[in-house]
Protein backbone atom coordinates (compact mmCIF):
# COMPACT_ATOMS: atom_id res chain seq x y z
CA UNK A 1 0.00 0.00 0.00
CA UNK A 2 2.83 2.31 1.24
CA UNK A 3 4.69 1.99 -2.44
CA UNK A 4 1.13 3.40 -4.33
CA UNK A 5 1.26 6.03 -1.98
CA UNK A 6 4.42 7.13 -3.27
CA UNK A 7 3.77 6.31 -7.01
CA UNK A 8 5.19 9.20 -8.95
CA UNK A 9 8.29 10.20 -6.27
CA UNK A 10 10.71 8.50 -8.83
CA UNK A 11 9.66 10.57 -11.46
CA UNK A 12 9.95 13.67 -9.10
CA UNK A 13 13.26 12.56 -7.98
CA UNK A 14 14.57 12.45 -11.38
CA UNK A 15 12.61 15.41 -12.81
CA UNK A 16 14.44 17.51 -10.05
CA UNK A 17 18.22 16.29 -11.12
CA UNK A 18 17.56 16.96 -14.38
CA UNK A 19 16.11 20.70 -13.38
CA UNK A 20 18.88 21.19 -11.11
CA UNK A 21 21.50 19.82 -14.17
CA UNK A 22 19.92 22.44 -16.85
CA UNK A 23 19.33 25.37 -14.33
CA UNK A 24 22.49 25.63 -11.98
CA UNK A 25 25.91 24.56 -11.71
CA UNK A 26 25.18 20.63 -10.75
CA UNK A 27 26.19 18.06 -13.32
CA UNK A 28 23.77 15.29 -13.59
CA UNK A 29 26.55 13.14 -14.92
CA UNK A 30 29.54 13.84 -12.01
CA UNK A 31 27.08 13.13 -9.19
CA UNK A 32 25.23 10.05 -11.04
CA UNK A 33 21.93 12.25 -11.11
CA UNK A 34 22.11 12.12 -7.15
CA UNK A 35 20.54 14.68 -5.05
CA UNK A 36 20.14 15.25 -1.40
CA UNK A 37 17.17 13.19 -0.56
CA UNK A 38 13.87 14.52 -1.04
CA UNK A 39 11.20 14.34 1.57
CA UNK A 40 7.88 12.01 0.52
CA UNK A 41 5.76 13.59 2.47
CA UNK A 42 6.60 16.50 1.08
CA UNK A 43 6.12 15.26 -1.78
CA UNK A 44 2.63 14.12 -0.96
CA UNK A 45 1.80 17.46 -0.41
CA UNK A 46 2.72 18.44 -4.20
CA UNK A 47 -0.48 19.94 -5.64
CA UNK A 48 1.36 18.40 -9.21
CA UNK A 49 2.23 15.11 -7.77
CA UNK A 50 -0.93 13.26 -10.46
CA UNK A 51 1.32 14.42 -13.00
CA UNK A 52 4.59 12.48 -11.88
CA UNK A 53 2.29 10.04 -11.35
CA UNK A 54 1.09 10.03 -14.45
CA UNK A 55 4.47 10.21 -16.34
CA UNK A 56 6.06 7.52 -14.21
CA UNK A 57 3.88 4.92 -14.72
CA UNK A 58 4.09 5.24 -18.70
CA UNK A 59 7.76 6.06 -18.50
CA UNK A 60 9.30 4.40 -15.71
CA UNK A 61 12.62 3.13 -17.82
CA UNK A 62 13.16 6.58 -19.89
CA UNK A 63 12.80 9.16 -16.99
CA UNK A 64 15.72 10.80 -18.01
CA UNK A 65 15.42 11.09 -21.43
CA UNK A 66 11.66 11.90 -20.82
CA UNK A 67 12.52 14.90 -18.82
CA UNK A 68 15.52 15.94 -20.73
CA UNK A 69 13.14 16.14 -23.78
CA UNK A 70 10.65 18.43 -22.13
CA UNK A 71 13.82 20.96 -20.76
CA UNK A 72 15.42 21.30 -23.85
CA UNK A 73 12.07 22.14 -25.75
CA UNK A 74 11.60 25.03 -22.63
CA UNK A 75 8.79 23.06 -21.14
CA UNK A 76 10.02 23.13 -17.12
CA UNK A 77 6.98 22.83 -14.94
CA UNK A 78 5.72 19.14 -15.39
CA UNK A 79 2.34 20.37 -16.36
CA UNK A 80 3.42 21.68 -19.57
CA UNK A 81 5.30 18.51 -20.56
CA UNK A 82 4.07 16.74 -23.31
CA UNK A 83 4.00 13.27 -24.76
CA UNK A 84 4.06 14.66 -28.19
CA UNK A 85 7.26 16.50 -27.47
CA UNK A 86 8.89 13.07 -26.58
CA UNK A 87 8.16 11.93 -29.35
CA UNK A 88 9.20 14.22 -31.65
CA UNK A 89 12.75 14.18 -29.36
CA UNK A 90 13.20 10.47 -30.24
CA UNK A 91 12.43 10.61 -33.71
CA UNK A 92 15.33 13.46 -33.93
CA UNK A 93 17.59 11.34 -32.30
CA UNK A 94 17.04 8.04 -34.36
CA UNK A 95 17.87 10.30 -37.66
CA UNK A 96 20.04 13.47 -36.55
CA UNK A 97 22.04 13.62 -39.96
CA UNK A 98 18.77 13.66 -41.35
CA UNK A 99 17.73 15.99 -39.79
CA UNK A 100 20.99 18.17 -39.57
CA UNK A 101 20.96 17.94 -43.57
CA UNK A 102 17.16 19.23 -43.86
CA UNK A 103 17.93 22.15 -41.55
CA UNK A 104 20.71 23.07 -43.26
CA UNK A 105 20.09 22.82 -46.56
CA UNK A 106 16.69 25.07 -45.52
CA UNK A 107 18.86 27.73 -44.14
CA UNK A 108 21.28 27.74 -47.24
CA UNK A 109 18.40 27.56 -49.43
CA UNK A 110 17.38 31.45 -47.40
CA UNK A 111 20.49 33.20 -46.87
CA UNK A 112 23.56 33.24 -49.34
CA UNK A 113 26.47 31.75 -47.76
CA UNK A 114 30.05 31.85 -49.55
CA UNK A 115 33.74 31.95 -48.07
CA UNK A 116 33.48 35.30 -46.93
CA UNK A 117 30.18 34.94 -44.33
CA UNK A 118 30.09 31.14 -43.01
CA UNK A 119 31.63 32.96 -39.90
CA UNK A 120 28.28 34.73 -39.71
CA UNK A 121 26.66 31.45 -39.55
CA UNK A 122 27.98 30.86 -35.70
CA UNK A 123 30.49 33.82 -34.77
CA UNK A 124 29.44 37.09 -32.61
CA UNK A 125 29.38 40.26 -34.23
CA UNK A 126 26.99 42.95 -34.83
CA UNK A 127 24.14 40.74 -35.15
CA UNK A 128 23.43 37.38 -33.36
CA UNK A 129 24.63 34.38 -35.22
CA UNK A 130 22.50 33.40 -38.28
CA UNK A 131 22.17 29.59 -36.60
CA UNK A 132 21.15 30.81 -33.16
CA UNK A 133 18.20 32.97 -34.79
CA UNK A 134 17.37 29.84 -36.27
CA UNK A 135 17.64 28.22 -33.16
CA UNK A 136 15.51 30.31 -31.84
CA UNK A 137 13.11 30.79 -33.98
CA UNK A 138 12.64 26.31 -34.22
CA UNK A 139 13.66 25.96 -37.76
CA UNK A 140 17.04 24.46 -36.16
CA UNK A 141 16.97 21.43 -33.74
CA UNK A 142 19.25 21.67 -30.89
CA UNK A 143 20.34 18.55 -31.48
CA UNK A 144 21.94 20.09 -35.18
CA UNK A 145 23.35 22.88 -33.46
CA UNK A 146 25.04 20.71 -30.90
CA UNK A 147 26.09 18.34 -34.01
CA UNK A 148 27.60 21.28 -35.69
CA UNK A 149 29.31 22.69 -32.64
CA UNK A 150 31.24 19.47 -32.50
CA UNK A 151 32.97 20.00 -35.35
CA UNK A 152 33.56 24.12 -35.07
CA UNK A 153 33.15 24.99 -30.81
CA UNK A 154 31.61 27.93 -31.38
CA UNK A 155 29.09 27.43 -28.08
CA UNK A 156 32.17 28.59 -25.91
CA UNK A 157 31.84 31.85 -27.61
CA UNK A 158 28.04 32.20 -26.95
CA UNK A 159 28.28 31.23 -23.41
CA UNK A 160 30.95 33.91 -23.08
CA UNK A 161 28.45 36.92 -24.64
CA UNK A 162 27.22 39.39 -22.71
CA UNK A 163 24.00 39.26 -24.62
CA UNK A 164 22.05 37.31 -21.79
CA UNK A 165 19.36 35.19 -24.50
CA UNK A 166 22.79 34.04 -26.60
CA UNK A 167 25.02 33.18 -23.45
CA UNK A 168 21.76 31.47 -21.77
CA UNK A 169 21.46 29.28 -25.32
CA UNK A 170 24.78 28.82 -25.26
CA UNK A 171 24.66 27.36 -21.77
CA UNK A 172 21.83 25.14 -22.22
CA UNK A 173 22.97 23.47 -25.35
CA UNK A 174 26.34 22.80 -24.14
CA UNK A 175 24.50 21.00 -21.05
CA UNK A 176 22.41 18.96 -23.41
CA UNK A 177 25.15 17.80 -25.26
CA UNK A 178 25.92 14.98 -23.03
CA UNK A 179 22.72 13.22 -23.68
CA UNK A 180 23.55 13.25 -27.39
CA UNK A 181 27.04 12.83 -27.72
CA UNK A 182 26.88 9.51 -28.30
CA UNK A 183 24.47 9.58 -30.98
CA UNK A 184 26.83 12.28 -33.09
CA UNK A 185 28.70 11.13 -35.99
CA UNK A 186 31.28 13.12 -36.19
CA UNK A 187 32.44 11.92 -39.64
CA UNK A 188 29.36 12.23 -41.21
CA UNK A 189 28.14 15.50 -39.57
CA UNK A 190 31.77 16.92 -41.11
CA UNK A 191 30.36 15.29 -44.29
CA UNK A 192 26.67 16.82 -44.09
CA UNK A 193 28.30 19.95 -43.45
CA UNK A 194 30.82 20.16 -46.40
CA UNK A 195 28.58 19.17 -48.86
CA UNK A 196 25.62 22.02 -48.20
CA UNK A 197 28.02 24.60 -47.43
CA UNK A 198 31.01 24.25 -49.69
CA UNK A 199 30.30 21.74 -52.32
CA UNK A 200 26.89 23.27 -53.50
CA UNK A 201 28.62 26.79 -53.54
CA UNK A 202 31.45 24.88 -55.86
CA UNK A 203 28.51 23.41 -57.88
Amino acid sequence: MTDIVYDGYKAFFEYLAIKQHFTSDYDYFKYHGKLKSQSKEAFLKRKDKYYFRKIEKKHKNELSEYFVAQFIANKKWVGNMHEETFIQWKKRIQAMGYYLRQEIEHLKENIDIDESNFNDLFSLGEKHPIVFRYYMNELISPESVVSMDSVLGFLKLWKKSDDFVLSEAGQLLDKYRPWIQGDIDLEKTKNIMRDVFIAKESA
